[in-house]
């Protein structure tokens, strides 16, 4: 039994996040060198460690892919109607909440927050350059959403953490398992991860349900693929970078 295979990757693209946004404070351009480096140093720790995901069942059906997308593109509603109308976890959000609150009447939609620190850390690719970069760096950052992203959160919350909170011998538990504090402490834990915290506890919420139903963790990462993919078209047309 070993915490690693879940564990290290997770960590690896926590630390390079939060080392991404020190730096970008100080130098612009080091959001866009942090994402290809959590791209590479995440995907070679997940192969490193492949052989240990015994719990992966790389099964498929049209029902199961059909569930999947259903509920990737589902989440990704709130994700996006929901972001203007609670605050967000950030410190100075939080502590200048009556600040950031700023009564934008537009069009009849009231009060709005203000997420300061989201438009601030934004990745917006096309301010990394002209030519060829911003599409490398748009391929990079979509790969990594959709290819990526789902693979170590999914290993990390719902199968660890979960698993975890049922028996520390995490290995013992069956993927899929249903318990209420494992549904909702998980969930709690997922949409906590995530500055969209409310959107993040409903995509937890929503992911628990497919795991329940399924018993398969990999039809999980398909609906968190899909999620994140309808969340990078969204982006890619609107331009709401404060997504990314």
């Amino acid at each position: 039994m070993s915490f690693a295979p879940y564990l290290f990757p997770y960590g690896l693209f926590m630390m390079l996040t939060m080392a991404g946004d020190k730096l970008t404070e100080f130098w612009a351009p080091a959001a866009f060198l942090t994402y290809p480096a959590k791209l590479v140093g995440v995907t070679a720790l997940l192969f490193y460690y492949g052989k240990r995901y015994t719990e992966l069942r790389w099964t498929f059906s049209a029902p199961a892919l059909l569930l999947a997308v259903a509920v990737g593109v589902a989440v990704i509603v709130p994700w996006i109607a929901l972001d203007p109308y609670y605050p967000q976890l950030n410190g100075d959000e939080w502590r200048q909440a009556g600040r950031v609150l700023t009564g934008r009447a537009g069009e009849g939609e009231g009060w709005h927050w203000e997420h300061a620190y989201k438009a601030r850390a934004a990745y917006n690719p096309w301010a990394a350059g002209e030519g060829a970069l911003p599409i490398v760096m748009i391929l990079v950052r979509v790969t990594g959403a959709v290819l990526m992203v789902p693979v170590f959160e999914e290993l990390f919350v719902r199968s660890w953490v979960l698993r975890m909170i049922i028996d520390p011998d995490f290995e013992k538990v069956p993927v899929g398992k249903f318990t209420w504090p494992s549904f909702l402490l998980s969930s709690l834990f997922f949409g906590f991860s995530h500055h969209e915290w409310l959107a993040g506890i409903l995509c937890g919420l929503a992911f628990c349900g497919v795991l329940y139903y399924r018993k398969n963790l990999v039809d999980v990462m398909i609906a968190h693929a899909v999620a994140n993919l309808a969340l990078a078209l969204y982006v890619l047309h609107t331009g709401h970078w404060h997504f990314w």
